[in-house]
């Protein structure tokens, strides 16, 4: 039998309740990183071509595996409610590409809540949630270890493309054919965006649905 159809409302309802519930567990204290030891961890495995420094980390435990999935369902439900939003305020508008969602949604906003006291809130909230797609294109796509102090997660890809979109030092770009690339990102700064993201998500359906 086929699921009964869910109104906005409902679902909204429904979408915020994830959130929540997400952010109401009980979470282990991280250790402060140090922007030194993050540059040292970069440094050591720039320069390892058939990942033989990265497979000597830490694999990541239970927790980590955890944290992953959340971050993974939490920019699923992101990714639903921003196309939601955009096909309820513009039923003609073309379906946009992963990387066009957040700024097709803050377009069609400018034009909806235009001078309305509540716009730049709107834009803001949108920016807060599309923060996580970084970390959830990391944890979906690339291979990942944890550091030996237990502050950082590294990351590693040999997709050319994956890496080339990186920038700011923390990647090589561009990529030479065959080379390993590697992302050295801290567990508390992974942790409070987010929480960060999902808190916006509330917030955000509860203002439009």
């Amino acid at each position: 039998m086929l699921c009964a159809p869910v109104s906005f409302n409902r679902l909204g309802r429904k979408l915020m309740s994830f959130g929540v519930g997400l952010l109401t567990r009980s979470r282990p204290k991280l250790p402060a990183p140090s922007l030194a030891e993050a540059a040292e961890l970069q440094k050591h495995h720039d320069d390892d071509p058939d990942g033989s420094k990265f497979n000597s980390l830490p694999p990541l435990d239970a927790s980590d595996l955890h944290f992953f999935g959340e971050i993974t369902q939490g920019m699923a439900f992101i990714d639903f409610t921003m196309r939601r939003a955009i096909a309820v305020a513009d039923p003609a508008a073309k379906e946009p590409s992963d990387s066009d969602v957040a700024a097709a949604l803050t377009n069609l906003l400018g034009l909806v809540a235009r001078g309305q006291s509540h716009e730049a809130e709107l834009v803001s909230l949108v920016d807060q949630m599309e923060n996580l797609r970084e970390f959830r294109n990391y944890v979906a796509h690339w291979m990942a270890r944890s550091s030996p102090c237990g502050k950082f997660y590294l990351f590693h890809t040999t997709n050319r493309k994956a890496g080339e979109r990186k920038s700011g030092g923390q990647i090589n770009t561009p990529v030479p054919a065959g080379k390993a690339v590697f992302a050295v990102v801290a567990q508390r700064d992974m942790r409070r965006r987010f929480e960060t993201a999902m808190h916006a998500h509330d917030a955000f359906s509860l203002s439009l649905f």
